[in-house]
Order: C-alpha cells, then sequence, then structure tokens
C-alpha cells in the first residue's frame, strides 16, 4: 500500500485502495481496486484493477459496479466504464462492454453488448386495513 504524488500532473496514484464516503442523501458508498489514480482537485478518481463499488442508500438497497477500470466524476456525481461491466442490484445482474451512470439523474446507460437477467422485487404486499 503506497501513496505517491505527481506534481506535473498533481495526480495522486495510491496502490491498494479502499475507500468510503457519505452523501448528502444518506447514501453510503464503499469502493476498493488494486490501483486508484485521483486528480489533485479531487474533481475525478480513476479505479484500475478488480475495481468494485458498492452504494447502499438509506432504505438499504444496495448497488454494485464492478469492472477492470470505472472512472468516477465526483462533482457529477456520475461514474463511467470503458471495459466490459458487471452491475447488479437486488437480484438482478447487467453485463456490459461499457456503462455511463448519473446517479443525479438515476439513469444508467449500458453500452455495447449487453446481457441482463431481471429478477423481481421480492417486497412484501402492503398489508390491507
Amino acid at each position: 500500500e503506497q501513496l505517491r504524488h505527481y506534481p506535473d500532473t498533481d495526480e495522486i496514484e495510491i496502490d491498494i485502495v479502499q475507500l468510503i464516503a457519505t452523501g448528502e442523501d444518506g447514501r453510503v458508498t464503499h469502493a476498493t481496486a488494486r490501483r486508484a489514480v485521483a486528480l489533485g482537485n479531487g474533481t475525478q478518481v480513476r479505479l484500475e484493477g478488480g475495481a468494485k463499488v458498492v452504494s447502499t442508500g438509506a432504505e438499504g438497497d444496495v448497488v454494485q459496479i464492478e469492472g477492470d477500470r470505472l472512472i468516477a466524476y465526483l462533482k457529477e456525481r456520475r461514474m463511467v466504464a470503458d471495459k466490459p461491466v458487471r452491475v447488479r442490484q437486488g437480484q438482478s445482474e447487467f453485463q456490459a462492454d461499457a456503462l455511463d451512470f448519473d446517479q443525479t439523474q438515476g439513469q444508467l446507460l449500458l453500452h455495447g453488448r449487453v446481457q441482463a437477467r431481471l429478477q423481481p422485487n421480492l417486497a412484501p404486499a402492503p398489508r390491507k386495513p
């Protein structure tokens, strides 16, 4: 585990990284990778090598994104992947050649060859009075 700063590009490189962030909405996000490269101004983090991001909402909803390289644009609350990626939400799973996820808009775009396995949400039905 090492951290290196490159003043000429103002990049910070971290080996074997684990990040935890809590959003204003209470969503907690855990990210891990073999390597991360962050811009010095804090606007972008690139996770490389077995990158995994797990985000849990205040109600317990979990979204998991895995890929070889994930790029997070922190101010825009956006994540992109230009290599194959896997997304899991509940029992549903998606695989694609690339991804563009805009958390602010709640929009997930999958590009290239896409495979999906959709499972219904098994939440209990509301009780009648």
